[in-house]
């Protein structure tokens, strides 16, 4: 009988501990997954929307005294892509959430080619970010997904932006574009990699991402 009661005791003793390794374990997992976003975050998205949601400018007011096709128009738009300097007020939707993704061939070969040698997190999770950390051009306006400013011309798309990935002095983010059906657009993925220098973040390459890379579809 003694025995039995010393058994019994040392399982509930196990019970225990093993319940407080698994409570430990949950507030840890929650910690990691509520953790908010670094200033390092927040001063890649506001690179990522600054400059990458607005990509077209036939439409903008800075070329409308240049006729199209001169050498002044051209110069003109090449000073639009490169100083975000338009005059036109621009309008787009974005999720409030950063988007998680799965490891994928393509985008693996990409860490690999451009010096970013780690895996994606098997347990990577969304995660919400604080928008009113972003500032932007008064003339780029953040709209709700059921605005009629949607059907404007000058309306962008509808954008979502991926976890942001650190390696070192180095990290990569995703913009996606998505679909428009009345516009007949498919949307577009982009990768961009970044590295830090002298306490700055400055995109060092960009490459488009395909829907299917070989027999695999890229899920985003």
């Amino acid at each position: 009988m003694r025995i039995i009661r010393l058994i019994f005791l040392f399982n509930s003793h196990n019970m225990f501990k093993n319940n407080i390794f698994f409570i430990l374990l949950l507030l840890l997992v929650s910690c990691n997954t509520d953790k908010k976003l670094s200033n390092d975050d927040y001063e890649i998205l506001q690179i990522v929307i600054g400059k990458y949601i607005v990509s077209r400018y036939e439409n903008d007011d800075a070329l409308k005294k240049y006729k199209k096709g001169t050498e002044e128009y051209r110069n003109r738009m090449v000073d639009l892509i490169d100083k975000q300097n338009y005059e036109s007020t621009y309008y787009y939707t974005l999720d409030d959430s950063l988007f998680s993704y799965k490891q994928n061939r393509f985008i693996k070969g990409l860490f690999l080619e451009y010096g970013f040698d780690r895996d994606i997190p098997n347990n990577m999770t969304s995660q919400k970010f604080d928008f009113s950390k972003i500032k932007t051009k008064k003339n780029l306006i953040r709209i709700n997904i059921n605005s009629p400013l949607v059907k404007s011309e000058n309306y962008t798309g509808d954008f979502k932006i991926s976890r942001i990935l650190y390696y070192g002095d180095k990290a990569t983010v995703i913009l996606v574009e998505k679909g428009n059906k009345e516009k007949r657009n498919d949307g577009g993925r982009g990768i961009l990699f970044l590295k830090k220098e002298n306490e700055k973040w400055e995109v060092y390459k960009t490459m488009g991402i395909p829907f299917k890379y070989y027999d695999e579809e890229i899920e985003l």
